[in-house]
């Protein structure tokens, strides 16, 4: 069993090789120590987390296996379907997003759409704890599936309405950020915390 002063040093030398990109070397450090974790504890899942986002970022690993690969990650650690942990829902969002950036599946898209919102969604309760991840990343992936209906609708020669409501929803997503960090900068220890 880890424990936290060791977690602490283990997620510091975890993150210094992110910070240098070797996304490989720190997947492998993780998978040797994640068995020393109690499952479904908050440092498992927390490390589970780690070796999703650089599995998925792991350059040697061929794109579209990666992704699934992490995906799977998160399902065994915290089933993004049934998770609150803004974390595993940004991270499920960006492998979607990211399959929709190789793939170009509307369906990919819509899928990050739902771990991201899903995610922003929890904002409400916790105080905007992921610095608005989930929530600038709803509203990025809105504007892109407004564009597709754009573009769908330009190709058959139609006027589509379904583009300029995912427009409007990622706009006031975005207002929405701006009123919370306004309240939150507002807050007398919100810049102490932070």
């Amino acid at each position: 069993m880890i424990k936290k002063k060791d977690f602490n040093q283990l997620k510091a030398e975890i993150n210094q090789l992110k910070e240098h990109n070797d996304f490989g070397a720190a997947r492998q450090y993780i998978e040797s120590n994640v068995q020393q974790l109690l499952k479904g504890t908050k440092e498992y899942i927390e490390l589970m987390q780690l070796l999703a986002l650089c599995t998925y970022k792991d350059p040697d690993l061929s794109p579209f296996s990666c992704l699934d690969a992490a995906f799977e990650i998160l399902v065994q650690a915290d089933p993004p379907q049934k998770s609150t942990n803004q974390e595993t829902l940004g991270l499920a969002g960006a492998i979607y997003k990211r399959k929709w950036q190789f793939a170009n599946r509307k369906q990919d898209l819509e899928r990050s759409l739902y771990y991201y919102r899903k995610g922003h969604d929890q904002n409400k309760t916790n105080n905007w704890a992921d610095g608005g991840y989930t929530a600038i990343n709803a509203a990025f992936v809105l504007d892109f599936l407004g564009f597709q209906e754009l573009h769908e609708a330009d190709q058959v020669g139609d006027c589509d309405h379904s583009a300029q409501e995912y427009f409007d929803q990622a706009n006031k997503i975005r207002q929405e950020i701006v009123d919370s960090v306004c309240k939150l900068f507002k807050q007398p220890d919100y810049a102490k915390k932070h």
